[in-house]
């Protein structure tokens, strides 16, 4: 019986391990560019208000583990994630743009205009992340309900490994590496 546990946790274990070293990482990278406080502001800047936004998704992993009992339930809850991931990503989209966004970002925060571009153009980067947290979410909730625990590792291994190679990637694009004369950053 206990190895049985055993093999069901560990894999969970392993990933949030390196799901928490990932972290770390990226935001090494981010301090690594040529206005790294400019650059780690505006990303915290914008990744709080998409998390904010998305909250109403973290629940989506129990609902696919404790409330899914058919498979009309499953294309009903699969069809309520889809329709409010995309809503909360529409809404991301809407804060990396002009008006109510730019009044949010920039006047709300009262933060200078060029760290405002540069959380608008992250919060840009960041619209597909409700979405597919949501359904991420979901599924795993589905998988667990399963005994499938080496899939969402798996998923884990693989998103710490997109992120990872999300900051080599964008390390080097112009909008990171915008330089604001005596922001001294």
């Amino acid at each position: 019986m206990y190895t049985r546990f055993a093999r069901f946790l560990a894999p969970l274990i392993l990933a949030m391990i390196a799901q928490e070293l990932s972290a770390q990482f990226l935001n090494g990278g981010m301090a690594r560019v040529p206005q790294a406080t400019r650059t780690l502001a505006a990303f915290g800047l914008a990744y709080g208000l998409m998390s904010v936004l998305s909250a109403p998704l973290h629940q989506s992993r129990q609902l696919g583990l404790a409330m899914i009992d058919s498979m009309a339930q499953l294309r009903t809850g699969a069809g309520v994630i889809f329709v409010s991931g995309a809503a909360l990503s529409l809404a991301t989209m809407a804060l990396g743009g002009d008006g109510p966004g730019r009044w949010l970002v920039e006047d709300l925060h009262e933060i200078d205009a060029s760290l405002a571009d540069q959380a608008q153009t992250a919060l840009l980067w960041l619209v597909s992340l409700p979405f597919i947290s949501g359904l991420a979410r979901y599924y795993s909730g589905l998988l667990a309900r399963v005994r499938r625990t080496e899939i969402i590792s798996a998923g884990s291994l693989a998103a710490i490994g997109v992120r990872i190679t999300s900051v080599f990637l964008l390390i080097d694009m112009a909008f990171v590496e915008r330089h604001t004369p005596g922001d001294g950053g």
